[in-house]
């Protein structure tokens, strides 16, 4: 009770529920209801004393007991309570009849299989003369009808008839509240039948007559007439409406948006909101200004309604300015949840109907500019996969985007790792650069003070551009000694990887990286491997047994690093013992790079394969042995320079995939730092600038380059 535990006052509960006076068997019921549930132990005391109760000729007992039903009657009980509470539905007073009806409904929550039952009792219930009654049946057929509407079709008859008798003022006067005849009857009956009538033509059409009606009598002058014409509106959107329907909404959604009243305008956003998607754009253009002004308003949540509609209403041709709008909410709050739902639906938005590509990674790079924190982690994986099967012209502007970016200080975590990776995986396509301004640059962002994922990610794009150079390579053996020590060991060691590859390999070797592929294979199978296995099997080595494998705590920085590039395999190359991968989000195989030797495996868990012969396996090391003296292999020599290579620069062959058919935008190619958004430009122009039918308004002025 209370949040405390009193078990040693239960059974005192139970004691004034079944010996006390009428007060006494009230508070015995209450603090009963208050302590424990239907599967205690002491709940099963209380049932005697329910049916004892329900049996009584006192109103207030009879009462008392349905309403101890709804917590402490379990399912294995219903069966023997049912027909006591059924007969109530006869008793003279409403009352009593009213708590039977919410008793039945308790019941079907807890045995669903009594509906077949228990639907002519609801049906002989609806048609009870007291609206109390009638409205805590329309209580119980709510959840009902809302889960499984095709089994409640015959009563949209009977319940278009209620709304018509509660309109025409039918009932006690009672039941008004200002002016409003039984507005929370009306309301529940709105939302029925809204129910019943969804994706139903038939259902719908009988719904317009009525519908009409409400919309025409309620007169927006308080706060529950707003209420039932708000209930009205979302029927409405919800059935299958009738442009008379929709204009009908759209005037009392204008009514509601003008007004001076917080609330009433939040009830306006939050309708227009609900059938944006059933009119035309037009309609919610006339209260662009409207709109606008809720944007600033003091009352955060009008704020944050007014953003939900802009997001609904966003398209190609206004995605300029309602990003415009919602990043200045976003830099505006301190909300974290607001901040991240702001961002969240930004990047939708932009994913959704963003011109060109050029233009989204212009926009998500300037969120993650500004407000990295708040981006989603599901943005920035979508920008890699974006580059990853992009073809060269978008990857050349990419590149060319970042490297300007990392001319910047103070780059977030988030950015500087899609920089990088960029830099990295397509600086031969970078032509306004070179080599020692990329390496430079690269080199002044990395410092201790970064995470270590964020320090690997730079070293491996330094490592990519390094290799790049291929003979030339050498000439940064000066500019490697000066790279920083990281705080952790794992940074240590790769650059000291980096620098003895560097001053091992020989120039033939450098430039056979230069010379490797663009799109190469993987043999995931090592059947290179297979005139060795064959001779230590012949000199009496055993045969491999698989062990259960041992996990492996890497870094998360390595779903980045060592990539290999099954996403230019497409899919086709594919291993038992290896997943396939996308290039750029996943862990990177160590594998090493190079023309893949084609050869037909012959070894398998339990040794040779049947119907193969170990005369393929010295074949593919003669081939092997051929295209390592040819220079293809990327690291021969000592076993140790083989191994650290592959350790290193393992998977970093990018693949060209795809064709894009959008041309460059002209405006866009700007870098996305130091940008501020307008601050002198009228409302009004911004959206009529945002309805023009070309597409260029978005193209050419970019929310995040507008000055």
């Amino acid at each position: 009770m209370l949040g405390y535990s009193l078990p040693f006052a239960y059974i005192h509960a139970v004691n004034l529920a079944q010996k006390g006076s009428l007060l006494n068997k009230r508070i015995g019921y209450l603090a009963a209801v208050l302590s424990f549930n239907e599967d205690h132990e002491l709940a099963l005391l209380l049932i005697n004393t329910i049916q004892r109760d329900l049996n009584s000729t006192n109103v207030l007992e009879v009462c008392m007991a349905l309403s101890a039903c709804t917590h402490f009657v379990t399912a294995d009980i219903v069966p023997l309570m049912l027909p006591t509470v059924e007969e109530k539905l006869k008793h003279s007073k409403a009352l009593v009849r009213k708590k039977a009806v919410l008793a039945l409904g308790s019941f079907l929550k807890k045995s669903p299989s009594l509906w077949n039952h228990l639907k002519p009792v609801m049906k002989f219930a609806l048609a009870d003369k007291d609206p109390r009654v009638m409205e805590a049946v329309l209580t119980v057929y709510y959840p009902l009808v809302k889960n499984d509407p095709t089994q409640f079709k015959e009563l949209v008859p009977t319940l278009i008839y209620l709304v018509e008798q509660t309109l025409d003022s039918r009932l006690p006067t009672s039941y008004e509240y200002h002016s409003t005849s039984a507005p929370w009857l009306l309301i529940r009956l709105l939302g029925i039948l809204g129910f019943l009538g969804k994706d139903d033509k038939s259902a719908s059409q009988q719904m317009y007559s009525v519908l009409e009606k409400v919309m025409l009598m309620s007169a927006v002058n308080h706060s529950v007439a707003c209420a039932v014409v708000y209930e009205s509106v979302r029927t409405i959107a919800t059935i299958v409406p009738s442009q008379d329907l929709l204009n009908l909404a759209m005037k009392s959604v204008a009514n509601f948006v003008r007004s001076k009243n917080s609330n009433h305008r939040y009830l306006g956003i939050k309708t227009l909101t609900l059938i944006v998607e059933q009119v035309k754009l037009s309609y919610t253009m006339d209260h662009q200004t409207v709109l606008f002004e809720c944007l600033d308003h003091c009352d955060e949540s009008l704020r944050r309604m007014t953003l939900q509609l802009l997001y609904k209403i966003a398209n190609p041709h206004n995605l300029n300015v309602i990003c415009q709008k919602m990043n200045e909410c976003l830099s505006s709050t301190s909300d974290p949840y607001l901040r991240t739902d702001i961002a969240t639906k930004i990047c939708a938005i932009i994913k959704q109907h963003s011109p060109t590509k050029e233009w989204l990674i212009n926009a998500i790079s300037y969120l993650l500019l500004k407000n990295s924190e708040d981006v989603p982690v599901t943005a920035v994986d979508f920008l890699y996969d974006l580059l990853s099967d992009g073809d060269e012209r978008l990857k050349a502007f990419a590149v060319k985007e970042y490297t300007k970016l990392l001319e910047k200080t103070d780059l977030p975590d988030k950015l500087l790792k899609l920089s990088a990776w960029v830099v990295g995986e397509y600086f031969s396509l970078l032509t306004d650069h070179s080599a020692f301004d990329v390496t430079t640059l690269l080199l002044k962002k990395l410092h201790s003070t970064l995470a270590v994922d964020v320090q690997l990610c730079i070293i491996d794009a330094y490592a990519k551009v390094l290799l790049m150079q291929g003979a030339n390579a050498h000439k940064y053996t000066v500019q490697l000694t000066t790279m920083p020590n990281g705080s952790f060991g794992i940074i240590d060691k790769e650059i000291e990887h980096l620098q003895r590859l560097v001053k091992c390999c020989s120039e033939k070797q450098l430039s056979a990286i230069e010379k490797r592929p663009q799109m190469c294979e993987m043999d995931f199978t090592l059947s290179f491997l297979d005139k060795y296995v064959a001779d230590a099997l012949q000199q009496g080595a055993s045969t491999y047994r698989q062990q259960s494998p041992v996990p492996v705590s890497l870094p998360a920085v390595y779903e980045r690093l060592y990539s290999f590039a099954t996403s230019s395999q497409g899919g086709s190359q594919k291993s038992d013992s290896l997943p396939s991968q996308k290039s750029g989000s996943s862990l990177r195989s160590r594998s090493c790079l190079g023309a893949t030797v084609k050869v037909t495996p012959v070894w398998g868990k339990e040794g040779l394969l049947p119907g193969s012969s170990v005369v393929h396996s010295v074949t593919a090391a003669s081939d092997l042995e051929e295209e390592i003296q040819q220079g293809k292999m990327l690291f021969v020599g000592e076993n140790e320079h083989q191994k650290l290579a592959s350790e290193l620069f393992a998977g970093w062959t990018t693949t060209v995939q795809g064709s894009r058919k959008q041309q460059l935008t002209e405006n866009s190619i700007q870098a996305a730092v130091g940008l501020h958004l307008p601050s002198n430009s009228s409302v009004e122009s911004r959206l009529n600038q945002a309805s023009v039918s070309d597409d260029q308004t978005s193209r050419d002025s970019p929310f995040w380059a507008m000055e």
